[in-house]
């Protein structure tokens, strides 16, 4: 990524709940059965992934959808 370029809430998001984890982005997509590569390219191309792709992520992470886009005071400073 180049500098000056931001990740969508949705990378920024992945990459806190990897975090969170203690998991590297090869992780999650051995944990979601896809080629590393797929997540790879997601933040390489800093594009938003798709609504199954979240669900996907989520379900690995166990947590829903609702979860997923909530913004505590916590995260927000």
């Amino acid at each position: 990524m180049t500098e000056g370029e931001a990740m969508s809430f949705e990378l920024d998001r992945i990459e806190e709940l990897c975090n969170d984890r203690g998991w590297s982005h090869y992780r999650l997509a051995k944990e979601m059965d896809i080629s590393p590569n797929s997540i790879g390219n997601l933040f390489r191309r800093t594009t938003v992934p798709s609504i199954p792709t979240l669900r996907h992520i989520c379900q690995v992470f166990g947590i829903s959808m609702g979860e997923f886009t909530v913004q505590t005071a916590a995260r927000r400073s």
